[in-house]
């Protein structure tokens, strides 16, 4: 190797440990992003279950009002819009 050569590693983060035999049936998905340009779409996709975390807490706090708790009209009518505005589909995964 010539002594200015630069050595580069590409990281794969994949779920599975390495010595792990994949089956056929297990997919690994490698995301890539151009940094700095792409530095949003990268926050986005590695903060992405901690947003789904964030919308279950907050549907469970909004549904724990409504059924255990004594809201007034107001309240009631804002905790079933907050319901209402988070996918069923997110929540379900």
């Amino acid at each position: 190797m010539r002594p200015n050569t630069v050595r580069r590693r590409i990281i794969r983060l994949t779920p599975f440990a390495t010595a792990q035999k994949l089956s056929k049936s297990d997919m690994i998905c490698t995301l890539r992003f151009r940094l700095p340009d792409d530095q949003g779409d990268f926050d986005a996709a590695r903060l992405g279950r901690e947003a789904l975390a964030t919308l279950w807490e907050i549907d469970q706090r909004c549904r724990g009002l409504l059924k255990h708790g004594s809201p007034t009209a107001e309240q009631r009518e804002l905790a079933e819009e907050i319901r209402r505005l988070i996918p069923a589909e997110l929540l379900e995964r």
